[in-house]
């Protein structure tokens, strides 16, 4: 982001705030108060849309994200920029989420138009996995691009942030894990429909969605090419012994028997 964007969108902030002081909850508007254009219309009712859906997993909020969206969490000290969506659910959202009993309430206060930035100020309300509340304030300043968020730089209170990171056990991320005996392929399947698959060093080569259809395992893939058919007598014991053909690039070390491990369990080479 440029120094004149910044200016603009911290004018916009501003903007945001002074009108929620004066109008209430819930406002829509521009940063100098015109009506705004179409485009600026669209980008703000895009944007609105998206917080009913709540804020959690891939299908929510983040739907309208771009896949290679720039998502900067901006601590004062540390702050972390996630490069593409893939990257911020997996190690952005994820660890709040897998700290939730369900999705992120977006209660939102004002949301102010500026060319094709549109800065949110919302609450969001959600209950821990322990059962306490997890109430936090935020402000996102987006930048849309082809009706889908490429920018965002994001505001909130990493004191309640923190107290629920450090408070509360994370669900375990995945409900099955399957790795080829020589530990080069690593697949976990994710409990909202999606897997994660390593190749080496490789975090994060292939991901998408998977669907359980009897005995076999069907995978669709958004990143990477798309990885070969599965398929394993039984899905839910320790050391299932899983079917495996290898697409034509990859090497005869890793055409093996695959084996799945369940959830809780450590994947080692067997």
């Amino acid at each position: 982001m440029t120094p004149k964007s910044l200016r603009r969108t911290a004018t916009a902030i501003v903007s945001a705030l002074a009108a929620a002081a004066m109008v209430g909850c819930g406002a829509v508007g521009t940063a100098d108060g015109s009506p705004g254009s179409e485009q600026e219309r669209r980008n703000t009712e895009l944007v609105r849309d998206a917080f009913t859906r709540g804020v959690s997993g891939q299908d929510s909020f983040y739907a309208i994200l771009a896949e290679d969206v720039r998502w900067t969490v901006a601590r004062a000290e540390q702050p972390r920029t996630y490069t593409g969506r893939a990257e911020f659910l997996r190690d952005g959202a994820g660890p709040i989420v897998s700290r939730l009993d369900g999705p992120i309430h977006a209660e939102v206060h004002e949301l102010v138009a500026d060319g094709d930035t549109v800065v949110a100020r919302w609450r969001g309300v959600a209950t821990a996995r322990d059962g306490m509340p997890y109430v936090n304030e935020y402000v996102w300043a987006m930048t849309l691009r082809d009706e889908r968020v490429a920018r965002v730089d994001a505001y909130l209170d990493f004191v309640a942030l923190d107290e629920l990171l450090h408070r509360v056990t994370p669900a375990h991320p995945y409900v099955g894990m399957w790795v080829t005996t020589d530990g080069h392929i690593r697949q976990e399947l994710r409990p909202d429909g999606r897997y994660d698959e390593a190749r080496g060093e490789r975090a994060g080569a292939y991901t998408g969605r998977y669907e359980v259809r009897g005995t076999r395992i069907d995978t669709g893939t958004t990143v990477g090419s798309p990885p070969t058919g599965r398929s394993s007598p039984t899905t839910n014991c320790t050391t299932a012994e899983w079917s495996f053909t290898a697409s034509p690039e990859e090497t005869a070390a890793t055409r093996q028997t695959q084996h799945l491990v369940e959830r809780g369990d450590v994947a080692h080479q067997l």
